[in-house]
């Protein structure tokens, strides 16, 4: 029985302990991004900024959400009627309702497999709602989640709720919803040289210190002067007949030259 407790008991630490490491998890923004984030697993990067327009008009314009239709752009702000400053999701209602601003983003993680992130916008225009109970009016500012799912086959955004009264919440399923890992940092390939090179540079200084060092001998030495400073003389006189003789012998495929006697 006792067994049994302690078994049951370190099974509950164990989940326990993986469950937090998972809530835990976070996609941090990057300084200086509304769109950016990366993961605190270091497992990547998630970047919105490949579907955020800079033409000042909305990446997602115009889909239909309920009886209205609504615009959204990533990254950056964008025009939309009366939606024209700090704008991140527009509600085409009236002419463009701001539903959240840029300037308010932030990433929260929801799960890993596959990566679901949402990403909040608040601080949009305020509105009145009936309370639950239908007994008052309460005003609050309107609010965007978009909740971001790694996908690789769609790219699709859609209008999923309003719950709680004017927070509007999307689903954006893209490929850039997913972790995306650094790139190496460019590896530098250091010229190296070849064996042909380093011969062609060691071969002409080892000939001209070879030179220099024999003269110096045979001056100090041995007392030579004139041609005969030359180190191993008789070799560089012999050397053109040695040239002459290895060409001729190849050129001829060793065959012997001159007379023989005949028997």
């Amino acid at each position: 029985m006792g067994c049994l407790y302690f078994l049951a008991l370190y099974a509950l630490c164990f989940f326990s302990v993986l469950c937090g490491n998972v809530n835990s998890q976070t996609c941090d923004m990057r300084q200086g991004s509304t769109c950016v984030c990366d993961m605190s697993d270091g497992s990547g990067t998630v970047d919105l900024s490949p579907i955020s327009s800079t033409s000042g008009a909305a990446f997602f314009s115009k889909f239909k959400g309920g009886v209205t239709e609504y615009s959204y752009n990533p990254c950056t702000s964008f025009t939309d009627g009366k939606c024209a400053s700090d704008v991140a999701v527009c509600q085409a209602d009236d002419g463009g309702i701001i539903c959240g601003k840029q300037s308010t983003a932030a990433f929260e993680f929801q799960s890993a497999e596959p990566l679901v992130l949402t990403l909040t916008y608040t601080g949009g225009q305020p509105d009145n709602f009936m309370t639950s109970n239908q007994s008052q009016l309460q005003q609050t500012d309107r609010a965007a989640v978009v909740t971001l799912i790694c996908d690789f086959a769609e790219h699709d955004i859609s209008f999923d709720t309003e719950d709680p009264p004017l927070t509007y919440k999307f689903i954006l399923k893209t490929k850039y919803a997913c972790a995306q890992a650094a790139p190496p940092p460019p590896v530098s390939k250091s010229k190296s040289l070849s064996v042909g090179t380093v011969l062609l540079i060691v071969a002409p200084v080892a000939f001209f210190v070879y030179i220099v060092a024999g003269i110096l001998v045979m001056h100090f030495r041995y007392g030579a002067t004139g041609v005969e400073l030359l180190p191993n003389l008789e070799f560089w006189k012999g050397l053109p007949g040695l040239i002459k003789a290895g060409a001729i012998f190849l050129f001829c495929c060793g065959r012997a030259q001159g007379n023989y006697e005949q028997l």
